[in-house]
C-alpha cells in the first residue's frame, strides 16, 4: 500500500514566533516531528508542506521531500485541514491512506504513527483521530451565565461514568483519499484511536505549552 504523511508548517504563528523552526532542545521544532515520522515502516512517502523557505530548506536537509503551500493557505485563519485537501489534489490516485502529523506536537510517542495507521487499516472508517477520554464536565458561555454542555450525562464515579472525548487533531490522523479531498475531515465516517491524555498530548500553542514539553523532552 501506499502510506503518505504530510507534515504541515507554516512560517508564520500567532502566539509563539516561528515556532516550528524556532530552536528546540537545540534543533528546530520540527525536527521532533520528522524523526518520529521516519521510525514509522509503514509510511511510504514523508512530505513536508510548507510557505517558508527556510522550514524547507531544513526539510530537504533531512532528506524529506517538500511541496509548496498557496499563499491563501498559509494564514493564521485558515483551518490546516485545506492545507491536506490541497495536497492530495497534487497527489497521483495511488496513495491509499494520506497521515497528517503536525509539528506541534513535539512528545509524540515513538510507535504511534504506526499504531494509528494499523488501527486504520483494520478499520472500516473513513478517518482516524487520536483522542482521549474526557470526564469532566463541559461549559459553554452564554449571554447571562453558562451552560453545561451533554446535560445527558449524569454525574457519577468516574468507573461508572460515560465520558467524552477529546480530539488532538495534528497528534496522527488517518484519512481515506475521499476525506482528505473532502476539505472537511469532521464530515465524514470518523473513528478515534484510544489514547490517555497525557504529555505527549500537549498541542504547542503558546510559550508556555512550548516552554513545558522543552523541559520535558529535556529531562527525557
Amino acid at each position: 500500500m501506499k502510506i503518505v504523511a504530510l507534515i504541515p508548517a507554516r512560517g508564520g504563528s500567532q502566539e509563539v514566533k516561528r515556532k516550528n523552526i524556532r530552536l528546540f532542545n537545540g534543533k528546530p521544532l520540527i525536527d521532533k516531528t520528522i524523526s518520529s515520522a521516519r521510525t514509522s515502516v509503514l509510511l511510504s512517502d514523508i512530505y513536508v508542506s510548507t510557505d517558508d523557505s527556510e522550514i524547507a530548506g531544513y526539510a530537504q536537509y533531512k532528506g524529506l521531500q517538500t511541496v509548496g503551500r498557496p499563499a491563501k493557505l498559509a494564514k493564521g485563519e485558515t483551518p490546516v485541514w485545506k492545507t491536506l485537501e490541497w495536497f492530495a489534489s497534487q497527489c497521483d490516485d495511488g496513495v491509499d491512506l494520506f497521515v497528517e502529523i503536525h509539528p506541534t506536537y513535539p512528545l509524540r510517542p515513538v510507535g504511534l504513527i504506526d499504531k494509528v495507521i494499523a488501527y486504520a487499516l483494520e478499520s472500516e472508517k473513513d478517518g482516524i483521530i487520536v483522542a482521549s477520554p474526557m470526564f469532566d464536565k463541559i461549559w459553554r458561555k452564554r449571554e447571562g451565565g453558562y451552560e453545561r454542555l451533554a446535560q445527558d450525562i449524569q454525574p457519577n464515579q468516574r468507573e461508572f461514568q460515560e465520558h467524552l472525548w477529546r480530539t488532538h487533531y495534528g497528534l496522527c490522523n488517518v484519512f481515506r483519499p475521499n476525506v482528505a479531498l473532502s476539505g472537511n475531515p469532521w464530515d465524514c465516517n470518523l473513528d478515534f484511536f484510544p489514547f490517555e491524555e497525557s504529555e505527549a498530548t500537549i498541542d504547542l500553542q503558546s510559550q508556555a505549552h512550548f516552554d513545558l514539553t522543552e523541559l520535558i523532552d529535556g529531562a527525557r
